[in-house]
């Protein structure tokens, strides 16, 4: 009987023996595969910082690249702007100085407009500022008119609209000759050329 309790214990430390072996293998095993999933999961993590930082990177570049556009279209708009302003300055010194023009050289201008503008037969309409002058204008833009066949012109109402010159009026059309209409054309003929003289 103590043979068989000797064999029965031998055989339970064996077991035994056998057990914790294969509880230390698993263990092994389970210990290799957490420091690989830990081993792996740390290079995710360090691959997801890098990235974070190129695209927090890309990002604070793309936002400066934006700033720095957005900047550059402002500067260009205000030195617009203030170019703007200083043609507009200069065309209206120009209208103030064509409005303060008086006596042969203003009728000189108007004669030359009327002869410029004019297909004969339409009525004149004077700005308030050359009804005066105006007759005596008219009376030596109709001879020459007359002179290549064309018909006179005939003196209409002041209009109040204009600071000079004059509207020509006829059954299908209305022709703006006033000071302004005038500047507008030159401005519109003229604008690029006086800008670059003016700023290179």
């Amino acid at each position: 009987m103590a043979n068989g309790i000797n064999n029965a214990d031998k055989l339970l430390a064996r077991i035994l023996d056998d057990a914790r072996g294969e509880a230390a293998k698993i263990e092994a095993q389970a210990c290799a595969q957490a420091e690989e999933i830990r081993a792996r999961a740390e290079q995710e993590a360090a691959a997801l910082a890098a990235e974070t930082e190129a695209r927090a990177k890309a990002a604070h570049a793309e936002a400066i690249e934006h700033a720095e556009t957005a900047a550059q279209l402002e500067a260009r708009k205000q030195a617009l702007a203030a170019r703007r302003a200083v043609l507009d300055e200069a065309f209206e010194a120009a209208l103030k100085e064509l409005c303060t023009m008086q006596g042969e050289a203003r009728a000189a201008l108007l004669f030359s407009l009327i002869a410029e503008e004019a297909d004969g037969g339409e009525t004149l309409c004077p700005a308030k500022a050359d009804e005066a002058c105006m007759a005596e204008v008219l009376q030596k833009a109709n001879a020459k008119l007359a002179e290549t066949g064309r018909a006179a012109l005939t003196l209409g109402a002041v209009d109040a609209s204009i600071k000079g010159g004059f509207t020509l009026v006829s059954r299908g059309y209305e022709k703006d000759c006033s000071f302004e209409a005038m500047l507008r054309d030159a401005r519109d003929r003229l604008e690029g050329g006086v800008a670059k003289r003016l700023f290179g």
